[in-house]
């Protein structure tokens, strides 16, 4: 359901990014600072989240310059370490740093670890699920599988064209 600002918001977007270097100055703006700058609350975050996500060149250049952000959050992490203060404190600072550059630029940041052989296996694993951890599998051709792994059930498949699978219980969950 949208509300009349989420709809103000995209035809307004609409209108602004015909302006030159608009849509590139608020791409700037999530480089710099993680998120597009809402002008003071005149735009609904579910709004600009619609309006981007609804084009797909859009959507690819808002994920980019997200990944720049996530970038410049984990060059933060070397100064906090270099530092001199909080050993528990700076610690936080920086796993908290890595652990949002790695939702925000899963490629670069995300848990990974490479198979060997023929084309590989790259596993990303998620573990901000709450009691459960998520884990995507993609191959070298690009095939790709979620598993997610806990709450006292073994494993749920989430996207593949196998049946769910479970280890430890003999009952049906469906």
């Amino acid at each position: 359901m949208s509300n009349g600002l989420t709809r103000v918001t995209g035809l307004e977007f609409d209108l602004l990014s015909q302006e030159a270097g608009w849509w590139e100055g608020k791409l700037d703006g999530v480089r710099e600072g993680g998120e597009i700058d809402l002008e003071g609350g005149r735009w609904s975050y579910a709004g600009v989240i619609r309006w981007v996500r609804g084009d797909e060149k859009r959507s690819v250049e808002y994920d980019k310059a997200l990944g720049d952000y996530a970038h410049k959050v984990a060059l933060e992490c070397l100064p906090i370490s270099d530092g001199e203060g909080d050993v528990q404190r700076d610690r936080l600072r920086i796993d908290t740093r890595m652990k949002l550059a790695g939702k925000w630029d899963r490629g670069r940041y995300g848990e990974k670890v490479e198979g060997g052989g023929g084309g590989g296996i790259t596993v990303i694993i998620d573990k901000s699920c709450g009691n459960s951890v998520r884990i995507g599998l993609k191959d070298g051709a690009g095939n790709t599988a979620a598993l997610e792994v806990g709450g006292g059930v073994s494993g749920t498949v989430l996207d593949s064209g196998t049946e769910p699978r479970f280890s430890g219980q003999e009952k049906d969950h469906a």
